[in-house]
């Protein structure tokens, strides 16, 4: 497949200038985003790797201390890791394993999203019930509360 295989073609091509030029990472507190970038004051490859990721904003971002434009192609979130994930077999071992970090850190904070929509803040598995005006509520918690609320008023 001729189209498969120039996509192949770019898709290396990206990941030797990311390689190069390229940063992966997380962007943010605590689990943050994944974020691609690569910043240059040639715009030429910026373009062609804009091209090839399309889901990556180009922008001027400064002006050097030299007085040159300094141009940046960026991208965070689902839109980082699908680029993270196509790159990843092209890169070396220092940038993989800053890809890999950056996907296992995502990982980590939908896991943890997920156990925590599961569960009320008091650790109970019966979390998540709705009430008439939106709210979730915990079963256990509110039994217990309602028992407390007796033996206070007995």
């Amino acid at each position: 497949d001729v189209e498969r295989m120039n996509r192949e073609a770019l898709v290396a091509w990206a990941a030797g200038f990311l390689e190069g030029e390229g940063c992966f990472g997380t962007y943010g507190k605590g689990h943050g985003s994944p974020m691609v970038a690569a910043s240059q004051i040639n715009i030429e490859p910026l373009r062609r790797l804009n091209e090839i990721f399309p889901q990556m904003t180009l922008r001027e971002t400064a002006i050097s201390s030299a007085g040159n434009r300094t141009w940046e192609c960026r991208c965070y979130g689902d839109k980082a890791l699908a680029i993270m994930r196509e790159v990843l077999p092209w890169m070396s071992e220092k940038k993989a394993a800053q890809i890999i970090a950056a996907i296992e850190k995502r990982e980590a904070r939908e896991a943890d999203l997920a156990e925590r929509r599961k569960t009320c803040p008091q650790g109970h598995n019966d979390f998540g019930f709705r009430t008439n005006n939106g709210y979730r509520y915990c079963k256990t918690c509110q039994r217990e509360y309602a028992r407390l609320k007796r033996k206070v008023a007995a």
